[in-house]
Formats: C-alpha cells, structure tokens, sequence
C-alpha cells in the first residue's frame, strides 16, 4: 500500500469504528484516529463515555461498566476484523481493546500476519526515538 492507500484505510476505519460505535453504544466517540503501520492498526477512541456509563462511574461502577462493554465488543470484534480484512485483502490474526474510564478513551489494536506497510516505513528517526523506544519495551514487559 503507498502513502495515499494507507491515508485513506485510516479515514475508512476511523469512520466505520465511529458509526458502529454509535449505533451500538447510542453514543459514538468525539474523534477516532486510526494509525496502520507494518502488521498494526490501532484505534483510538476520545472522548467516548455514554451518559449511563458517567452515572454508573459517578458511583463507582467500573466492573460494571466494563462488563457490559465487554458483552458489546463480543459483537463488535467479528464485524470490525471482517471490515478490516475486506478492506485490506489481509487477514487479521489478534484484536485486542483496553478503556480507560477516566480519560473517557478507549484503544483498539489490530494485528496482522501479513504486512500493511513495508518494514523500512518504521524506520523513522526523530530525537528522542531511542528513549521512546527504551520506554515503549520497558511498558510491555511489564503488562
């Protein structure tokens, strides 16, 4: 997939995930951006907490709260990875979500066996880079 291919993927999923959340949820996200890079896609959903969701936080409700998301993205899982592979020609092996109530976000990652994007594209050299990288790793060990 080249630039444009890839810019466009991110519109068409970040739209697909807002509308489907929306009519799932009855409340969709304020934003959702998509990134797709090598065998990775992720979503991140801003802003996203139905007004049922606020009260039931208001009183402490997290287990309950995140048992019913789990019950709904049950649903959602199978009809985003089918989106993804119609849309990519790309199967995708994992899907995998967190929330974090408070922030009122949510991330989506996808994996993929078979490359999005060619490896040379996370090459990206920027400062800093090698103490991200350090941090990103030392974050993954320990979850």
């Amino acid at each position: 997939m080249d630039d444009n291919e890839i810019v466009s993927l991110q519109k068409d999923i970040s739209g697909y995930v807002g509308k489907m959340f929306r009519e799932s949820f009855g409340k969709g996200p304020q934003s959702v951006y998509t990134s797709v890079g090598y065998t990775y896609i992720t979503i991140y959903l801003r802003n996203f907490l139905t007004p049922s969701e606020r009260v039931l936080l208001e009183q402490d409700q997290v287990m309950t709260i995140m048992q019913m998301r789990d019950k709904l993205m049950d649903t959602l899982i199978p009809e985003l990875k089918a989106f993804i592979e119609i849309s990519t020609s790309k199967k995708i092996r994992e899907i995998y979500y967190d929330w974090n109530l408070h922030n009122k976000s949510g991330m989506i990652t996808c994996i993929s066996s078979e490359s999005f994007t060619p490896k040379d594209s996370l090459k990206e050299n920027y400062l800093g880079k090698e103490k991200i990288d350090y941090e990103v790793i030392q974050i993954s060990k320990q979850a």
